[in-house]
C-alpha cells in the first residue's frame, strides 16, 4: 500500500462521513504530494476536491474522487515506465 493509498481512504472516508473539513484537509495533502513530484493533472483534480471541501459542495466530490484514482493509477503507470531499465 502507498501513501496515496492510504489518503484516498481517509478521502473516501470523509466523503462518507459528510466530513468537509476533513475533505478539504487531506485533498490539500494529496495536492501538495502531487505537486513535489510534477503531476500535475492529479494536483488539479485533489485542488478541485478540496475547494469543494472548502465549499461543502459534496454531491460534486464523487466524480472527482473517480477523476482522482484514474489519474493516480496513470501517474503509477507512467513512473513505472520511466524508472523500468532499458535494455541495449
Amino acid at each position: 500500500q502507498t501513501l496515496f493509498d492510504g489518503e484516498f481512504q481517509r478521502l473516501q472516508d470523509a466523503y462518507d462521513a459528510a466530513d468537509s473539513t476533513e475533505i478539504a484537509r487531506v485533498a490539500h495533502l494529496l495536492k501538495g504530494s502531487a505537486a513535489s513530484v510534477s503531476a500535475r493533472t492529479l494536483q488539479q483534480v485533489a485542488s478541485r476536491i478540496e475547494n469543494l471541501g472548502r465549499n461543502a459542495q459534496l454531491d460534486d466530490i464523487p466524480g472527482h474522487l473517480d477523476t482522482l484514482e484514474n489519474e493516480w493509477s496513470r501517474f503509477v503507470d507512467h513512473a513505472t515506465l520511466l524508472a523500468a531499465p532499458t535494455h541495449r
